[in-house]
């Protein structure tokens, strides 16, 4: 067993519940007791304990990105400042393609180690090389949902594009069909191991990536074999201009007319939408994966978040990657939807928070076992050190961690009842020896690339 002492707990219950002198205690992988430490149970306490002495800390369910690709770290700075319309194929999938299994081994190690240090103990990952992510979430000793990414063209030979409109001229979905293949395999072994961290999806780049073909055999194998999907969607004015063109409807309308919609998909960054693709997608089974810092990097633009909850639709916050700080991102959500709407009271702290835990768990359907601090749930928790002068005074709760507190102010990290982080330190890794060879790999593959400022 072991018990978490004397901190501060705020458990993202529906009752709203804090508790200001808290304990927490975890059997194996569930949390057992979460209260007052005044009300532990005495009889529990006879069990061999470790404990954690957590006065100064707040106690959090630990945080949900919906959307991260932990192997382009590696590419961390290729993609700033950069059109939009240039950045994936004139910088991004040129150098993708030069990636070694080692370079994307340890991009993916260090991408996972900087989301988890700041909280993140559940990553929804989607990106190529299947069987490297899943031997790095097996290092790291965290909780993921996986996916690959289905294109219809070689990332190794980028496919020749209309100059005018930046288009695609010409998909071949064998790239796509053969990734979707690989991709179900990768699910399949992993249910047949019974993974107890591991989750697989379907995943597809994005709608003007692939052929009608290969987005209506992903739609089949979700629904026949049960997974959820995970996409790109509605991400630029680019992609909607192609489906008008080639699809004569939106992408949401044509990912609801063979039935992607109807599965728990995650559709990353939905940021141009039409009325009727935000009515869609309140009344579909999707999850918009909202990543504002990225958007706003990269479009500039800002998804009609508000709008969407308002509507009925299911949202959970993601990184995109970098920076991989979840707490970050949950403050950006809550400050940057105030502009449009000029309203300081659009996006409270507490509902961003939620979109990080208990509401994001709940879109993905795992409400039932992550996303708050309860009893009989899985041990998924951080410490935050609040004993620093940025976090003082901590009388409004919410508030105060949500427009004050950094990634870096997390301390520990629990996923499935054991800590992965201590004291700023991740436990099942050498981060020292780790950084420092990565350091030479990255510096060698942008030479490589011939990228540098």
């Amino acid at each position: 067993m072991i018990l978490i002492d004397g901190c501060s707990i705020l458990p993202m219950t529906e009752d709203g519940k804090y508790y200001k002198d808290g304990a927490i205690l975890v059997d194996g992988k569930h949390i057992v007791y979460v209260g007052p430490r005044k009300d532990i149970p005495t009889l529990s306490l006879k069990e061999p304990l470790e404990t954690i002495h957590a006065a100064g800390m707040l106690a959090l369910p630990g945080l949900i990105d919906a959307h991260i690709h932990m192997t382009l770290n590696i590419t961390k700075g290729f993609v700033e400042d950069v059109d939009f319309k240039d950045i994936l194929f004139e910088v991004l999938y040129p150098a993708e393609a030069n990636l070694s299994s080692e370079e994307v081994y340890y991009a993916c190690l260090v991408g996972g180690l900087e989301a988890i240090k700041q909280g993140a103990t559940t990553l929804i990952d989607q990106y190529h090389h299947g069987q490297i992510t899943e031997s790095v979430v097996n290092k790291l000793g965290v909780r993921a949902e996986l996916s690959l990414m289905a294109q219809d063209f070689d990332l190794a030979h980028p496919p020749k594009r209309n100059p005018k409109t930046g288009w695609i001229e010409t998909l071949n979905p064998d790239f796509g069909l053969r990734e979707l293949d690989e991709n179900l395999q990768l699910a399949k072994n992993s249910i047949a191991r019974k993974d107890a961290l591991i989750k697989w999806r379907i995943g597809i780049n994005t709608p003007d990536t692939v052929s009608d073909i290969t987005l209506k055999e992903a739609s089949r194998i979700a629904h026949s074999e049960g997974l959820g999907a995970h996409i790109h969607l509605a991400q630029s004015a680019m992609e909607q201009r192609f489906s008008m063109e080639h699809r004569s409807c939106t992408s949401v309308e044509y990912l609801d007319q063979i039935g992607l919609l109807d599965i728990n998909l995650i559709a990353a960054h939905c940021t141009v939408l039409e009325e009727r693709d935000v009515d869609l997608l309140a009344k579909s089974q999707a999850v918009i994966g909202h990543c504002p810092i990225s958007n706003a990097k990269g479009g500039p633009v800002i998804a009609p978040i508000p709008l969407l909850i308002n509507r009925g639709a299911k949202v959970a916050l993601g990184t995109d990657s970098t920076p991989a700080d979840m707490l970050e991102v949950i403050r950006y959500t809550s400050v940057i939807h105030k502009l449009p709407s000029k309203l300081t009271t659009t996006m409270p702290a507490l509902q961003a928070l939620r979109l990080a835990t208990i509401d994001a768990a709940r879109a993905i359907g795992r409400d039932s076992e992550i996303g708050s601090l309860e009893p009989g749930k899985l041990a998924d928790l951080i410490l935050i050190d609040t004993a620093q002068p940025h976090l003082q005074p901590m009388e409004n709760i919410s508030s105060t961690i949500v427009y004050n507190a950094h990634g870096t102010d997390v301390s520990f990290v629990m996923v499935d009842g054991r800590f992965i982080v201590k004291n700023h330190r991740h436990t099942l890794i050498d981060e020292e020896n780790i950084l420092s060879y990565y350091r030479k790999l990255a510096h060698d593959f942008w030479k490589r690339v011939n990228f540098h400022q």
